[in-house]
């Protein structure tokens, strides 16, 4: 494809996206898998476009709005090309060549706008803080509450794009065997500093593709879900409900913790994610989950109960940058009265004395803290927050205070998504 080509491609993939319920990733996958003639190239010279529109949109709108023109993803294109975040090297003459597949010639008043631009740098004293950091302007007392008093930089680590992490399946492999059959494949890969059987690849590798893969050796996943998972510390022999199990990721790395001896209880209201899962834990050798049947659930039956809960998605900006553009007040608000019926409904499957993790992929308090201070005020059953301290402690180059209770972690602070995760025991009698 041309330079033109790839440019025309982003914008109609970033029209797709600003109209779609999917995630930007997959209406790319969609996008490509009807255009097999796009090689490798250009899929990662589109998605590079596509996504540093998405990271620094705020910024770009502003300065659309600055010089007159439109908010939409041709103008943001042009101003992103215009001011060096990405394709620093494409002449605007190629980018915008026309032709049949080519991106339109720039028009007159665009080349005067362009003209400008590169005079200019995307950063201006003249922006308010919220178009600085790109998130959307109602937010800033939310994010206020929860990342002080590094709010600037963690708002700007979460606009970079993510690291490729990978969890090692200790059921079939060990870490180090892992890394070495990367390297054999020409990929670069080095252990993660917290979480113990984490790996951290230089960059982006078509991964599925690879055999070690399909063997079940090692899955995609976020260092934050690894060393969550480490803080619930399960054991092998113990009764657990995955109770938001979504597409597996956790009940994976459950089942390793527990040398798959145990049992891991799937329940998600999407039959689509669950199948997903199993079809997941079949290739990593786990045999110990089951689907979860209401009817048949007994009461206080679990050792522990996982929530990993539907969220705003706010701390996984780094990968999903096009959320922040699509949460509104009104779905936040919907998301925390979910998370609060979730909350009640698992608790009751969890034995006195047993723990109910609840976790998020958030970092904003009203998902996290004050949710969980609002169900032990309110919940019918008795849980007591228990410490995360010790647990963490006990994790090498983990960052957190001494007297946490809870643990966020942060893309700044931690080098992972933002993640949160609380712990409660159920009070016995």
């Amino acid at each position: 494809m041309t330079p033109s080509a790839r440019c025309q491609a982003a914008i109609e993939l970033l029209k797709n996206i600003d109209t779609s319920s999917q995630a930007a990733d997959a209406v790319l996958q969609s996008y490509f898998r009807k255009r097999r003639y796009a090689g490798g190239g250009d899929r990662r010279a589109i998605r590079s476009l596509v996504y540093s529109v998405l990271r620094k949109r705020e910024q770009l709108d502003w300065w659309c709005r600055r010089s007159g023109a439109k908010t939409n993803s041709r103008q943001r294109i042009l101003a992103a090309i215009c001011f060096r975040i990405t394709w620093e090297s494409v002449s605007l003459n190629a980018v915008f060549a026309g032709g049949r597949y080519g991106a339109e010639v720039l028009n007159n008043d665009e080349i005067i706008r362009s003209k400008a631009w590169l005079r200019d740098s995307l950063e201006s004293s003249e922006q308010p803080e919220n178009i600085q950091l790109n998130y959307p302007i109602w937010l800033n007392g939310a994010f206020s509450a929860a990342l002080l008093p590094n709010l600037a930089a963690e708002l700007r680590a979460l606009n970079r794009e993510a690291t490729v992490d990978l969890r090692v399946n200790s059921l079939k492999s060990n870490r180090n065997a892992v890394i070495e059959m990367l390297s054999a494949q020409g990929i670069k890969a080095s252990p993660m500093k917290i979480a113990p059987n984490g790996i951290r690849l230089q960059k982006r590798h078509p991964l599925r593709q690879l055999e070690i893969f399909k063997e079940g050796l090692f899955e995609p996943q976020d260092e934050s879900s690894q060393i969550a998972i480490e803080l619930v510390d399960v054991s092998p022999g113990d009764k657990i409900l995955d109770f938001c199990a979504g597409g597996g990721g956790k009940a994976l790395a459950l089942a390793a913790a527990m040398k798959n001896a145990g049992k891991i209880v799937l329940h998600d209201v999407d039959e689509r994610r669950l199948q997903k899962a199993e079809r997941r834990l079949e290739r990593a050798g786990v045999t110990i989950n089951e689907r979860f049947e209401n009817s048949s659930a007994a009461k206080d039956e679990f050792d522990i109960v996982i929530i990993d809960a539907p969220c705003s998605g706010s701390g996984v900006w780094r990968r999903n940058p096009e959320t922040k553009w699509q949460i509104t007040p009104a779905f936040l608000k919907q998301q925390i009265k979910i998370q609060a019926t979730i909350l009640e409904d698992a608790a009751r499957f969890v034995r006195p004395g047993g723990k109910l993790a609840y976790m998020t992929c958030s970092v904003l308090e009203a998902e996290n803290t004050a949710q969980i201070e609002k169900f032990l005020m309110d919940s019918s059953i008795s849980f007591d927050l228990v410490s995360v301290s010790e647990k963490a402690r006990k994790l090498k180059g983990l960052r957190a205070q001494d007297d946490c209770k809870t643990l966020l972690l942060t893309p700044w602070n931690n080098q992972t998504d933002g993640f949160f995760i609380a712990l409660l025991e159920r009070r016995k009698g």
